[in-house]
Formats: structure tokens, C-alpha cells, sequence
């Protein structure tokens, strides 16, 4: 009489299961899916995307708040919140080979204006420091920013 599910015919099928397994796991952990390799001869800038928190010191006023960045190569699509603006400001810049970083923020409250960043990337990218000029209805205004990596 033949019993498919014997324990004979079940322990060499698992032992055969448990091998196949193991070899997957070996070999699929000698795979490394690295990103994309960089095209000879493009710029290598640091990688800046994600949220970092700070503040903009704009006349002794001091503005925290949070940064996020996107990028695309050295391209920036930056947002800025603050709770004490009660918004956020949106815009673009751009990063530099040499660490240089130049973001454009416009907000649009009562007053609306723009905040030109100019900086750089320090601690091995994880912060960004330089100065900043604030333009709206009031007039113009220098100051300083520093953001930390979060």
C-alpha cells in the first residue's frame, strides 16, 4: 500500500528543502544591490536629502525650525517650517562639488518674501552653515543659518 506522507518520504524532502534554503540565503546575501554607480564624469556632491533641524537668525530674532531637502544630483527642492512663522516656505537651490550650497526660500504670509541661503556642507554633510538675506515688504536683512542633520 503506498502512504504518500511517510515519514521515509517526508525527512529526505525536508533535509532536501532545508539545503535549497540555505543556498538561497547564502548566494542572495552575496549579492549587493548597490545604487546606481555615478556616470564617469559627473559631479560628486554630497548627498543632502532628508530633514534637518535648525534655525535662521534674522536681526537678533532667532527662527527655528525644520529643513527638508529633496534631491536630484545637485538639484534641491527644499521646504522650511517654523511654528513661530506660522507656515512654510518653499524652494529651490543647488549643491556644489566644493560643499557649497545655495538655497532660495519664498514664503508667503502678510509679508511676503524670500530668504537666499549661502553656505556650506560641514562635518562630513551632516550640517549646514553660512549666511542668509531675507527680502519682503519691510525691507532686506542679513543674517546666519545652521541646520543639524535629524
Amino acid at each position: 500500500m503506498f502512504v504518500p506522507f511517510s515519514p521515509q518520504r517526508i525527512a529526505p524532502a525536508v533535509r532536501l528543502g532545508a539545503c535549497a534554503l540555505a543556498l538561497i540565503t547564502v548566494g542572495c546575501s552575496a549579492i549587493r544591490f548597490d545604487p546606481e554607480p555615478q556616470k564617469p564624469g559627473a559631479p560628486r556632491v554630497a548627498l543632502l536629502a532628508g530633514r534637518w533641524t535648525g534655525a535662521l537668525e534674522v536681526e537678533g530674532h532667532r527662527i527655528s525650525g525644520t529643513l527638508l531637502l529633496r534631491q536630484e544630483g545637485e538639484d534641491l527642492a527644499a521646504s522650511f517650517t517654523a511654528p513661530d512663522l506660522g507656515g512654510e516656505s518653499s524652494g529651490a537651490g543647488t549643491i556644489q562639488e566644493d560643499g557649497s550650497v545655495q538655497i532660495e526660500l519664498r514664503y508667503h504670509t502678510q509679508c511676503p518674501g524670500r530668504v537666499q541661503l549661502n553656505g556650506a556642507v560641514l562635518d562630513d554633510a551632516d550640517r549646514l552653515a553660512g549666511s542668509l538675506v531675507v527680502t519682503d515688504c519691510t525691507g532686506r536683512a542679513a543674517g546666519a543659518f545652521t541646520f543639524v542633520r535629524r
